[in-house]
């Protein structure tokens, strides 16, 4: 059981890349891998792990434009991930 949303992973089907950056507060660098997967379940009913996750939400093409509102310049990550998952960079 994946201890982050209480999902199960059932295949791995591509590594969309690492992102690395400073942490806060002298937490010094950061590092995530980012992949798309397969899990059993209901991917709808995720169980965040408490302290590790605020929240969720799911995203398809037509939420391009939205991952990219308020966010500062140089800070596109989430966007970024999940455009290349779905394939939508330029």
């Amino acid at each position: 059981m994946e201890q982050g949303t209480g999902r199960r992973l059932r295949a791995v089907r591509r590594r969309i890349g690492v992102s690395t950056w400073e942490g806060d507060n002298g937490q010094g660098l950061r590092h995530e891998a980012d992949f798309v997967v397969d899990v059993d379940g209901d991917p709808t009913r995720a169980r965040l792990e408490p302290g590790k996750h605020a929240a969720y939400d799911w995203f398809g093409p037509e939420d391009d434009e939205r991952l990219k509102e308020n966010a500062a310049s140089g800070e596109t990550l989430v966007h970024d991930v999940i455009a290349a998952a779905l394939d939508l960079r330029g």
